[in-house]
């Protein structure tokens, strides 16, 4: 049995007519997501490019995100995110805003605390020949450090000693005596037949032809007189032969050149 369907002109325009209601609608639910879909997006993209960032190394905040602060001066910030500032341990300072690590103390000071914005000159006396230290060396004996700063003590030149350590200068080797060295802690008497009327004597000068000294340590020359030399010059009497009143001045003459005659 055939079916058929008979439309009038009425019709045919009708039907047509839904067809662009319907097709003008669809376009316009699918225009409209697609606007939404991308107005989203660029409102999840500007977040990002204006949104907290995570603080960068040598600054900090409570929360490691921005806002952050530089690391004050005695601290540093090793790396990014971090919450706080650690201070420079002892043997290192730093003396900037919003550093990453510390400075070594140099050669000729110190640091003896943590957290320092500066290092500390070792003072007079003192030196220290190493970087990154905590406290300084006292100059040795026979030797000196005159001013602060130093990284190494100066020997006591010839003429001059020192017996003390931590000094700041030395000493001369006062009359009768000499310092023949560098770096002398004492100074020695000038030997029988030598003498030096001076300080800082750096060699003792020895006495004219027919003359001579009492004893070591002379600040001048006498006429050469019959001394004994020997301990054993001064036994079995023969101290008499020198004009001691007896054996101990004698021998204590051989000893320390001291003269009770």
């Amino acid at each position: 049995m055939n079916t058929q369907y008979n439309f009038s002109a009425a019709g045919y325009l009708s039907v047509l007519l839904l067809l662009f209601v319907f097709a003008a609608s669809c376009s316009q639910d699918i225009a409209g997501t697609s606007d939404n879909s991308i107005q989203s997006t660029a409102v999840t993209s500007t977040a990002n490019a204006e949104g907290v960032t995570t603080c960068a190394a040598g600054f900090f905040s409570p929360d490691g995100l921005s806002p952050c602060v530089p690391a004050p001066k005695g601290t540093f910030v090793a790396e990014s995110g971090a919450t706080e500032a650690t201070p420079c341990p002892m043997g290192r300072y730093q003396d900037e805003l919003g550093q990453t690590s510390c400075k070594l103390a140099p050669a000729g000071s110190y640091v003896d605390q943590a957290g320092s914005e500066q290092a500390i000159q070792c003072p007079a006396g003192t030196f220290q020949n190493l970087e990154g230290q905590t406290s300084c060396n006292e100059a040795p004996a026979g030797s000196f450090v005159a001013d602060a700063g130093a990284a190494q003590a100066e020997e006591c030149p010839a003429g001059r000693y020192q017996p003390e350590t931590g000094q700041v200068s030395c000493i001369d080797a006062p009359e009768g005596s000499f310092v023949g060295v560098t770096g002398a802690a004492e100074a020695a008497l000038c030997p029988i037949g030598t003498f030096s009327d001076v300080t800082g004597a750096s060699a003792c000068t020895t006495c004219d032809a027919g003359f001579t000294t009492t004893g070591p340590g002379a600040t001048f020359c006498v006429l050469e007189v019959n001394n004994p030399t020997t301990k054993d010059d001064c036994k079995k009497g023969k101290w008499e032969d020198f004009d001691f009143k007896n054996q101990g001045q004698c021998i204590r003459f051989v000893n320390t050149g001291k003269d009770s005659r």
